[in-house]
């Protein structure tokens, strides 16, 4: 009984110290982020705005930031650590969103994480890390109907919505992370929600038609091709 105690003693000792491992610093991650962040997605993380509140957010307050918002509640409830450390190290490819990698330590990651959730008043949404099953087809029509005109027929953004056909992007989100922002939206933003039901909907989807819009966008992703090579090979992708 004695053993057994001392084992469990030790092994929750060694979960607190991995835990710990990871935890950030909260106020060197404030200075890191002012340092390397706030030029582009400024210094509450309020990203860039215009007339209309982008996508991206601002409140309809005229910014010149360049930067998606960071500090939008939806946003933080859906993103998980792991999707904030790769965008932060990977970046986005052709965009302005340099990675990070080689420059910050993790250590500093994991700060200016730790510092970014001194933002979030909102729970954390519960991400499913499975695989959304949809039709890529029926999915890229609802995409050239619906969400276009902010993120590009071919999904490389525009002025109003950041490029979702980005191996960045694509690495570090999830499905349920594409799902959920679809079927949320971003709050205080002109990405409504795109539900059935919900009174703030910009378009009323069922969930079939935004797995199969979620199904869609993960085409573009290189990494995903063997889970998607029964339908490539059907269409002649």
């Amino acid at each position: 009984m004695l053993k057994s105690k001392v084992l469990m003693i030790s092994v929750l000792m060694v979960s607190v110290s991995a835990l710990s491992a990871f935890a950030g610093d909260a106020k060197k991650g404030e200075g890191l982020y002012q340092t390397n962040c706030s030029p582009c997605h400024g210094d509450k993380g309020q990203g860039r705005g215009g007339p209309m509140g982008w996508f991206t957010g601002g409140g309809g307050e005229v910014s010149g930031l360049i930067g998606n918002q960071l500090s939008n509640q939806t946003f933080l409830s859906m993103a998980t650590d792991e999707y904030l450390r790769k965008s932060i190290l990977e970046g986005r490819p052709d965009r302005p969103m340099i990675p990070w990698k080689g420059t910050l330590k993790n250590s500093d990651v994991n700060d200016i994480i730790a510092f970014m959730r001194t933002w979030q008043k909102e729970p954390a949404l519960k991400m499913s890390s499975e695989p959304v099953w949809g039709d890529p087809a029926a999915g890229k029509e609802s995409f050239n109907s619906f969400c276009y005109e902010c993120h590009g027929k071919d999904g490389k953004g525009t002025d109003l919505g950041p490029a979702l056909n980005n191996q960045g992007f694509l690495n570090a989100a999830s499905d349920d992370f594409i799902k959920q922002t679809i079927i949320r939206g971003r709050t205080g933003t002109v990405m409504r929600p795109f539900i059935k039901g919900d009174p703030d909907a910009n378009v009323d989807l069922d969930e079939s038609q935004i797995n199969d819009i979620t199904a869609y966008i993960r085409t573009w992703d290189k990494n995903a091709k063997s889970r998607l090579e029964p339908w490539l090979m059907k269409t002649g992708k």
